[in-house]
């Protein structure tokens, strides 16, 4: 028997989402036809020029990479102080995410290959102005090079050594957090190591070579989602890609600021495809392989082991299929870690579990000093009563949602419903149980929003434009309100909160009713 699910019934994107030339006949077209701009593909360039001129004129020609990059790694408001500065931001910001969703409710018309080669092109035009553009919202970049020549130029291992113990390292001011170990699994190391070692000295060429590797990942995510949605769900084919390759988050994180969240992202799209292909071994690999740029995937194994375990094949077939993926789930963490030395498997891990003291822009930092102040106890312990509470929560919701999944009998659409799953314990753990908020950590969600019906769409573009609205609000907040903390105080606490809202009451005037119902049903 074969270890694939069926295959529902499906037709070709062009038989479900082309749009015929106007004086052709549907299915049919002349050659000359073929080449005749439609007006989706004509309303898709002006939105993506406009965009393109918004990501010129309000962030590469206010933060110019040359133009700032200096002896220490600055960021907004010290980057670009004032009233004006706060505003401009505010703006371009505001214009992105305007052309973002016209340009996503224009893909719902419709559309084919040449479509999606719009959409791609775009988002490879935006992401290259911002390749030029300064890390004006983040120093990590600044940090992900330091450390990188920490092991090429000093021999260091990341995962053990802090930077700050060997004295006269050049790249020392530019290190964020001197006095610990790499927060970042081998899957983003080794490659960071190798572009340290091939690019060499020099700040700005080092900056320029892992924004490249950043982008790569990000652009690969955009025709693999194109390509499972095509074949799965053609009618969401083009909007998906479109809700993923021109986000302005995304790019803003991956193209300005570099962060490596990207390459988690690209995993987790790679595990969405492998799922909706009916492959949740594969899919599974592919979790592991994200879990080792940052550990918060680890969260979704088990729905994805319950996805393998009610794929309907005999039991010999089950038995090779776990086989198969406890091997390459070991194969890839050793081969990955073993550079560094297998010890470090732990010290990494541990160094990781730390972080939950640390907080900042997050419901726990929000919480923990007034708990302090009526309870008694120390904002530290405060935040670690605040951490096991939120952290339980999100266990509660996987349990929830295991179980869920054990009981259905979905298993047509199995990929489906895990994917929803994992979208909502992703968003759980983003929302509520994170010790730092910071808005790239919110775009681990855009991997799996384009593959989950209703909610992921407007979850997605609530999340990713609330979080940069909290987290520069934060940055520029004094300049407006005199005494302005509890402001920030309270868009920390109920951001979240207002931003599900806002998505919730999109999707109930999309469907005409539904709200919180339209979360948990599929």
């Amino acid at each position: 028997m074969s270890d694939r699910m069926p295959h529902p019934p499906q037709r070709s994107d062009d038989q479900t989402t082309a749009i015929a030339p106007e004086g052709a006949v549907a299915g049919q077209s002349t050659g000359r036809d073929a080449w005749r701009p439609r007006p989706l593909d004509v309303g898709l360039v002006v939105l993506g020029a406009l965009t393109a001129a918004v990501y010129g004129l309000f962030f590469l020609r206010v933060y110019p990479l040359l133009g700032h990059v200096g002896s220490a790694a600055e960021q907004i408001p010290a980057l670009a102080p004032g009233k004006g500065a706060a505003l401009g931001l505010a703006v371009g910001w505001v214009l992105l995410f305007v052309f973002y969703v016209a340009a996503y409710r224009l893909c719902r018309r419709g559309g084919g290959p040449r479509t999606a080669a719009v959409i791609v092109g775009g988002s490879i035009v935006f992401g290259l102005l911002l390749l030029f553009t300064y890390p004006f919202s983040s120093t990590d970049l600044f940090d992900y090079v330091a450390r990188s020549h920490f092991v090429v130029d000093v021999g260091g291992n990341p995962f053990i050594t802090p930077p700050g113990a060997v004295a006269d390292f050049p790249y020392m001011r530019y290190v964020t957090s001197v006095g610990t170990a790499s927060p970042y699994g081998p899957l983003w190391q080794n490659p960071a190591d190798l572009i340290a070692r091939l690019v060499g000295s020099g700040l700005v060429r080092n900056l320029v070579a892992l924004k490249l590797l950043v982008l790569a990942c990000f652009w690969c995510g955009a025709p693999l989602i194109y390509r499972s949605l095509r074949r799965w769900r053609p009618e969401h084919a083009l909007p998906g890609t479109l809700l993923y390759a021109w986000n302005p988050a995304a790019l803003i994180e991956f193209g300005a600021n570099g962060h490596n969240d990207a390459m988690q992202v690209l995993c987790l799209v790679l595990a969405a495809s492998f799922l909706v292909a009916r492959q949740p071994a594969a899919g599974t690999l592919a979790v592991v392989a994200a879990a080792l740029v940052k550990f918060s995937p680890l969260l979704l194994l088990p729905l994805f082991f319950i996805a393998m375990w009610k794929l309907p094949v005999d039991g010999r077939r089950r038995l090779q299929q776990w086989a198969g993926f406890i091997a390459g789930a070991m194969a890839l963490t050793v081969l990955l870690y073993l550079p560094f030395g297998l010890g470090t498997i732990r010290t990494n891990l541990a160094l990781v579990a730390s972080h939950g003291d640390l907080r900042a822009n997050s419901l726990i930092w929000a919480l923990a000093d007034p708990l302090a102040t009526v309870t008694g106890w120390s904002a530290d312990r405060a935040a670690q009563r605040l951490s096991l509470a939120a952290y339980g929560i999100v266990v509660a919701v996987l349990l929830y949602h295991c179980v869920r999944l054990v009981r259905s009998r979905a298993r047509e659409d199995l990929g489906a419903e895990v994917l929803r799953r994992s979208f909502l314990v992703l968003l759980t753990l983003v929302a509520l149980a994170l010790s730092w908020f910071w808005p790239w950590y919110v775009l681990w969600l855009l991997a799996l929003a384009p593959f989950v019906r209703r909610v992921g769409a407007p979850m997605i573009i609530a999340f990713t434009a609330g979080a940069f609205a909290v987290n520069w609000t934060t940055a520029y907040y004094g300049l407006f309100l005199s005494g302005g903390f509890p402001y920030v105080m309270m868009s920390v606490v109920f951001g979240p909160l207002f931003f599900t809202a806002v998505a919730l009451a999109a999707m109930r005037l999309r469907a005409g009713g539904g709200g919180l119902a339209a979360v948990t049903r599929h």
